[in-house]
């Protein structure tokens, strides 16, 4: 069992054995949910494999509520061969600026620490951040939000893509009488490269360098999720340049009955300035969360919908849908060899998710403050791409625990 299996497996017990704290302001949420994913490239057989993902959730309120402290422990594997394991420690501190009956800040600081299995070790990273959030509400149901945060990410072994990403968004909420929640949001974003330059050699040193720099991959672990680029593809290089981003979405959600809710998202997203100097291999079904799918490499379209169920007796369902359609600004896109295409096209993706997950309470009003749930879940996922092995079609089936106390 490797590191994040071990971590991921005893967060539920940890969580199980805590004593009662003296601090009622606190709260903490732990997770364990084994799933299993056949995944099936285009062209190719299935390639099916176990997966766990755990974590730990730690919340701390004091000074009448103004202060915030948490702490997440993420920890979790993927299903394409490799050891694509992770481990990731999050702490965040905010503290709230008024009174939240009127115009209000929050202020925070934030720190992570990301470390990843062998497949994708060479792109571990640490960051910190600060941010400072503002709230305003002009009438009865409308609130009004402004923001900027800044982070900045080091990566040991990529020092290339060391950085430091400063968006800064407005959004707008509005509440109807019809039990309608309508929200629009612009976020404007900038990031600064550190700029090293990489280099990926012709010839056979070539394979060699990509495992370093993460540049891409091949089918070197065979199916799903190989290791690097094949030799002969030269890695990009950067000075010290600035990308952007611009991105703005709508949502409309709706209160079907006091317990159904139904919800309809569009985002846009683009991109403009320097290209990320670097683009990290990533296993299957792991896209926009953010890093390592860096969103100032492509130009993106999403759309999600959902409708949820809060049962009496505590239970919630929901089903969900997702469409995702992303063209990279510089990324070349590789025919089945590992060869740039022929005709040199850029890479460009589109993806289809459909979700269903249930949460069921099974300790009832018998656990005092202890909460424990059965987590049970299934995804399909179409994804497919000009880039030969970014093409493939996925199901998931999970069912695990959750505690909260």
């Amino acid at each position: 069992m490797n590191r994040s299996l071990a971590v991921a497996a005893l967060t539920l017990a940890s969580t199980l054995a805590l004593p009662r704290p003296s601090l009622a302001q606190f709260s903490v949420e732990a997770s364990v949910v084994p799933a299993f994913e056949s995944l099936s490239p285009d062209g190719s057989s299935n390639d099916s494999r176990g997966t766990i993902d755990g974590g730990l959730d730690a919340e701390a309120l004091f000074a009448s509520r103004r202060g915030r402290g948490s702490y997440t422990l993420d920890a979790g594997t993927h299903a394409s061969p490799g050891d694509w394991s992770f481990l990731q420690h999050d702490a965040l501190l905010t503290w709230r600026l008024g009174d939240t009956a009127g115009a209000h800040a929050f202020v925070g600081v934030s720190g992570t620490l990301r470390r990843n299995g062998d497949a994708w070790a060479a792109a571990d990273y640490d960051a910190v951040g600060a941010k400072a959030n503002f709230v305003f509400r002009p009438r009865s149901g409308l609130t009004l939000r402004a923001g900027a945060r800044a982070d900045a990410r080091r990566f040991g072994e990529l020092p290339a893509l060391d950085h430091v990403d400063g968006p800064g968004f407005a959004s707008a909420l509005l509440n109807l009488p019809s039990r309608t929640t309508l929200i629009g949001e612009v976020l404007l974003g900038g990031k600064r490269y550190a700029g090293e330059t990489v280099l990926v050699p012709d010839g056979e040193a070539a394979t060699e360098a990509a495992t370093h720099t993460g540049a891409g991959r091949g089918r070197g672990t065979g199916g799903m999720g190989p290791a690097v680029r094949p030799a002969g593809f030269t890695a990009l290089t950067a000075g010290d340049d600035a990308a952007g981003q611009l991105t703005w979405l709508l949502r409309a959600a709706q209160s079907l009955d006091e317990r159904t809710g139904l919800s309809l998202q569009y985002t846009r997203r683009t991109v403009f300035g320097s290209v990320p100097p670097v683009v990290v291999t990533t296993p299957a079904l792991f896209f926009e969360d953010g890093v390592y799918d860096d969103p100032y490499a492509s130009d993106a379209s999403a759309v999600r919908a959902a409708l949820k169920r809060v049962f009496a007796g505590g239970a919630e369902a929901a089903i969900e849908g997702y469409w995702l359609d992303k063209a990279y600004v510089a990324t070349v896109a590789l025919d089945e060899t590992g060869e740039p295409r022929a005709d040199g096209a850029l890479r460009a993706d589109t993806a289809w998710r459909a979700a269903a997950w249930a949460s069921v309470p099974i300790l009832g009003q018998h656990a005092g403050a202890l909460s424990l749930a059965l987590d049970l879940g299934w995804e399909y996922t179409r994804h497919r791409s000009n880039d030969a092995f970014y093409s493939y079609d996925a199901h998931t089936v999970r069912a695990g625990l959750s505690a909260a106390y």
